[in-house]
């Protein structure tokens, strides 16, 4: 998840390439517009979801840290 996070906001400001540190080792890697076309499309799932399938996936992801994925932190 912090890969995708990352990935999309170097693309946001318009780098090549990004780096950070993940779980506690460097990470770097050039910037993908696929990994925030997924993204964008987990989005669009998830706020497409009724109030009954959305409780659920958030039940679901609570605590995995997928979360940060569509912004429930």
């Amino acid at each position: 998840m912090p890969a995708m996070l990352c990935n999309a906001a170097a693309l946001a400001a318009g780098e090549s390439e990004w780096e950070a540190e993940i779980d506690g080792t460097a990470w770097s890697q050039k910037t993908f517009p696929y990994q925030v076309r997924c993204l964008r499309w987990l989005n669009e799932q998830y706020d497409a979801l009724g109030a009954d399938s959305r409780d659920r996936v958030d039940a679901a992801l609570k605590g995995t840290g997928c979360e940060m994925l569509i912004g429930l932190n």
